[in-house]
């Protein structure tokens, strides 16, 4: 099981003090963090990639007989090219502080396939002295041993738990999401701000329903 406080420190979910909910994926609506995320996953996608073994004199040395040295920089799944997937698991390293990838291996234990883990749905928790991985993938629980998950993690307190920094500026990002949504209803409102009517005594029950009257009627004091 995982330690109180695990999902406060992982998703960034719930609403802020100006009303207004903030989860990673709402976070996205917000330009200043939609950029963000896209300039700096944007360069990481198109670096180039290869498998590589260490020679004698500590260079780099290409590995050419790996099930993996053709696809790896091309297409590391059937249905992904190398930088959607890197840009994706990016992604969400930044948005959700995790982003994870499992090894799909043949029975020689190389590698064949990368396929990106879907960051809500994934979660690291020790077992014993060595890390587990518990996943859903199309709707069934796996549990992935650590050799076989590449973890790109943000900042973390624990060393195997990255924060979301979506929950970190919740408040912050969900007050630009209501500045947002305030100036969209004040110019779909012809520029109009709501005024104050008032009145030395009390109005009587009579008054207050013929001024609600005569609001209606002209179109006015309604969403």
């Amino acid at each position: 099981s995982q330690p109180a406080g695990w999902l406060a420190r992982v998703i960034g979910g719930g609403k802020t003090k100006s009303g207004v909910s903030v989860s990673e994926f709402t976070a996205l609506h917000l330009p200043v963090v939609f950029a963000c995320v896209n300039r700096i996953s944007n360069p990481i996608a198109g670096i180039p990639v290869g498998i590589f073994r260490k020679g004698d004199k500590g260079e780099a040395i290409p590995v050419t007989d790996h099930p993996m040295s053709q696809t790896i920089g091309l297409r590391p799944n059937p249905f992904m090219s190398s930088r959607t997937l890197r840009k994706t698991v990016q992604g969400h390293a930044l948005l959700w502080g995790n982003g994870q990838i499992e090894i799909e291996r043949n029975g020689r234990g190389q590698g064949v396939n990368l396929w990106p883990l879907l960051p809500d749905g994934t979660r690291p928790r020790k077992k014993g002295d060595r890390l587990v991985y518990d996943t859903t993938i199309s709707g069934q629980n796996y549990e992935l041993p650590q050799e076989d998950v590449l973890h790109v993690m943000d900042l973390s307190h624990d060393g195997y738990v990255g924060l979301s920094q979506i929950a970190l500026a919740r408040q912050a990002i969900g007050m630009g999401l209501a500045m947002e949504e305030f100036g969209a209803k004040f110019f779909a409102n012809d520029a109009k701000s709501g005024g104050f009517l008032m009145h030395p005594g009390r109005l009587s029950t009579n008054a207050q329903s013929n001024l609600a009257g005569r609001r209606d009627r002209n179109g006015q004091g309604k969403e």
